[in-house]
């Protein structure tokens, strides 16, 4: 959870940062200029750092937060268990 969190929080640091005048665009920006970023076709105007903040920090983050909450609530014994009641 830890290293979840951060990685969750990446993007919204970027918009910070972006707001706050300290990154500027274009190389803080998220989108191609040239791009209609509308619907699913956004996945194809996403610049390098919209892929690594948007889609593989944000993504990757939530799912290590799902992982966690598993882990902790110990829910592959509880499924091995209940797997073993009902067979």
């Amino acid at each position: 959870m830890s290293i979840a969190t951060p990685l969750v929080l990446a993007d919204q640091l970027r918009h910070v940062l972006q707001d706050s005048g300290i990154w500027l665009p274009p190389s803080s920006s998220m989108y191609r200029d040239d791009c209609d970023p509308k619907g699913l076709k956004g996945f194809l105007c996403l610049t390098a750092v919209g892929w690594i903040f948007t889609v593989l920090f944000t993504y990757t983050g939530f799912l290590l937060l799902i992982v966690g909450v598993f882990w902790s609530a110990n829910l592959g014994q509880v499924w091995a268990r209940v797997r073993h009641q009902l067979r």
